[in-house]
């Protein structure tokens, strides 16, 4: 998550109203490297595969790259809190905050992806299954989470919560955390700054976190660290251009230690994933803070990948699960030069095609779909989207 990838707006703003394309640019590295991550899962062996033999620098890197798809999925939630948090808390300081117009903008955004993706799913797991290996390491978890429940619940977000989630597309956890961040946010947001209904909302907050309790309820805090970081840049933005240069590099790199020692497995999982807000914290208070940059090469780039992200983020995995299953059958791949260039300019070559053909067929019709729901459900356009 998310950011596009969790169901964030389409514009990232920077500290002066417009295009942040370096959020852009953000979105759309953090989007390849959680492709890279699953693909590489799916066509290389597993790295227990050279526990007992001699390997170099290359192995240890392709197979750090699950750590830092993680630090992604962490820069995901705090570019969501940014985006969605900030909108809503924005659209409560003018009196336009609408449950309604919010829920209706949240889920329009989330389901006009998520409902093709998910039946794409069903395609390609139903064609791996019968014509691939059925037990493969890529097809394993579509024989095994391929059922009506996991469906219907991951299509209502409660994967990782009372399901798994749905088939190969094993991505869609995320997707739990992100839909119940954004009602547990304004939640507490009204219970604390609105008098009206203040005890409904409090109530309503603490029942959603009975609901969420476990690993969705403990990386609220990173969600929320995203909207503070918009407070803080908008009152104190980084004006000084080397020091916005230095804290982008000295975030880089933190992060990249943050990442480095959870792979060496010396913080645990939820220690990992604090460690990794940090970085990202700063690094984003610097992009933000950062003034428009030209809209040339750089940022019509930044913008068509940071656009289909989400679509990337969603039809990736079965697309690869299946490949995987017909063309390897478990017969999978050594980490070498060849083999990785291999990898690049085949089935992540092909996701990123096969996402954009998606995001051309739905992702792009939100709005359309949005505002024929607004039209439909009598539901304003008030801001809080």
């Amino acid at each position: 998550m998310p950011a596009r990838i969790a169901g964030a707006p389409t514009r990232a703003p920077s500290a002066g109203g417009s295009r942040n394309f370096h959020l852009d640019t953000v979105r759309a590295i953090a989007a390849a490297v959680v492709v890279f991550d699953h693909t590489r899962g799916a066509f290389f062996r597993p790295y227990s595969a050279y526990k007992s033999a001699p390997h170099g620098l290359l192995i240890n890197l392709v197979y750090t790259d699950h750590y830092f798809a993680r630090a992604a999925v962490m820069l995901f939630f705090l570019l969501s809190g940014y985006l969605v948090g900030m909108s809503a808390l924005r659209a409560e300081k003018k009196g336009r905050f609408t449950w309604p117009n919010y829920l209706l903008s949240r889920l329009s955004r989330l389901w006009v992806v998520l409902i093709p993706a998910l039946l794409l799913t069903v395609v390609l797991d139903t064609i791996g299954i019968r014509y691939g290996i059925p037990n493969s390491i890529a097809m394993g978890e579509a024989v095994a989470q391929r059922s009506l429940p996991n469906f219907l619940g991951t299509l209502v977000f409660l994967q990782k919560i009372f399901v798994e989630p749905f088939g190969s597309n094993g991505a869609t956890w995320s997707l739990a955390f992100e839909f119940w961040y954004y009602i547990l946010f304004p939640l507490a947001a009204l219970a604390v700054l609105q008098a009206r209904r203040r005890w409904l909302h409090a109530i309503l907050f603490v029942l959603i976190c009975a609901l969420c309790w476990g690993e969705i309820l403990t990386r609220f805090p990173i969600w929320c660290a995203g909207v503070v970081v918009g407070v803080v840049a908008d009152r104190w933005p980084i004006v000084s251009r080397p020091l916005r240069r230095i804290t982008v590099a000295a975030s880089l790199l933190m992060l990249a230690a943050a990442v480095l020692a959870s792979a060496a497995h010396r913080m645990g999982a939820l220690a990992s994933d604090y460690a990794m807000m940090v970085p990202s914290f700063t690094l984003i208070w610097a992009l933000i803070s950062m003034p428009p940059a030209h809209a040339g090469v750089y940022a019509k780039t930044s913008i068509f990948f940071s656009e289909m992200s989400y679509t990337l983020y969603l039809t990736h995995q079965p697309l690869v699960a299946v490949l995987s299953a017909l063309l390897l059958r478990d017969k999978l791949w050594p980490a070498d030069v060849p083999h990785l260039i291999m990898l690049l300019c085949g089935p992540i070559a092909l996701a990123f095609v096969f996402a954009y053909l998606m995001y051309l067929l739905f992702e792009s019709r939100t709005d359309t779909v949005r505002n024929w729901a607004r039209q439909k459900l009598h539901i304003g356009s008030a801001a809080g989207a």
